[in-house]
């Protein structure tokens, strides 16, 4: 596989970043952007912005804690969206603070996890990395020579300086939203022409978005949440394990119905394959509740998932490790 270097050094985006206007055009007619780009024009000639087939869209961009929520993003190919951070009031080229994976296509409400909660008002490049390897994960290796390698379009990198906004109180309206954002993700992997083909990292994060729409949904039932699973499967949550049908079905009508909607923002997302056709997946989970009363409930675990090929479209959950990192507990309104 080829390696891409991040060569921009850092005087030259910063005086990017400094220019006024920043540079939003497309790239040159002539430039005929690529899913995993490798060809890249000398520093003299970058600039920051969007292009026509990869774009960020920063107006309306909210932040809830340590996680924004980017209002739409298009990629023309699987991505990740990053953040690097500022030190000394100058970009860091060789570090970066949030990674999120991004399907092919148009999203819409993405969030990225910033690594600790910012500061109002703190400087951060955000920009896309192409999923070169269509692993699922981000190779960022030393930030000099980068595996995912930075997005262009001709001479445009897709990339923009930001400044984090005032963290936006979690409402009912947003974490009822949650679940259509779920399946909205899901649906972009099944439209994909190669989905049956598609590295397994990408099945699995399709199955991921699948059983968070029926965990999150209100119309949540065995009937549709059992296909998911193996004919033998586990979920070993702290509570004890769920290991039938019945036992689903209990889960799905109490524990996960006892709040009016709730919400799951992932990070942290690791594939790795065990053998041909099985597979782990290993996230951390933060998760806010409504209650039925009114009251907010937070709470963060780490998961770690075991699934098969079941040789249906999407793999099947095999076993399901829960650890929490935070315990449940009630949150205010304008807590991160």
């Amino acid at each position: 596989m080829k390696h891409c270097a991040l060569f921009i050094p850092l005087f030259t985006l910063a005086a990017c970043m400094a220019a006024e206007p920043i540079t939003t055009g497309a790239a040159d007619d002539t430039a005929t952007p690529h899913p995993q780009h490798t060809q890249t024009p000398s520093p003299s000639d970058v600039s920051l912005g969007n292009g026509e087939e990869n774009r960020i869209q920063l107006n309306g961009i909210t932040r809830n804690g340590p996680s924004l929520i980017v209002p739409e993003i298009m990629a023309e190919a699987d991505s990740f969206l990053v953040l690097h951070p500022f030190a000394d009031g100058a970009p860091v080229q060789t570090d970066y603070v949030g990674a999120t994976f991004v399907p092919a296509g148009t999203q819409t409400n993405v969030a990225i996890r910033l690594d600790n909660t910012p500061d109002d008002g703190a400087p951060f490049i955000i920009m896309l990395h192409r999923d070169v390897n269509r692993d699922g994960a981000f190779q960022f290796g030393d930030g000099v020579t980068v595996a995912d390698a930075p997005v262009f379009e001709g001479s445009t990198l897709i990339a923009m300086p930001m400044q984090v906004p005032s963290s936006t109180p979690v409402t009912p309206a947003l974490i009822r939203s949650s679940a259509a954002e779920h399946l909205s993700k899901y649906e972009s992997f099944r439209e994909r022409a190669d989905y049956r083909d598609a590295p397994a990292a990408s099945r699995a994060r399709a199955l991921i978005h699948r059983w968070l729409v029926e965990v999150e949904a209100p119309t949540r039932s065995i009937e549709t949440a059992r296909p998911l699973f193996a004919p033998e499967f586990v979920m070993n949550f702290p509570s004890g394990p769920i290991d039938t049908s019945n036992a689903l079905q209990a889960w799905l009508e109490g524990p996960a119905a006892a709040f009016a909607a709730t919400r799951h923002v992932l990070s942290t997302v690791q594939h790795q394959e065990i053998e041909p056709g099985r597979s782990t997946v290993e996230m951390v989970m933060n998760w806010d509740g409504l209650s039925h009363t009114g009251d907010r409930m937070h709470a963060k675990t780490q998961h770690r998932w075991t699934i098969v090929d079941g040789g249906g479209d999407l793999p099947l959950i095999e076993q399901v490790d829960v650890e929490i990192l935070e315990p449940f507990a009630p949150a205010s309104w304008n807590q991160p």
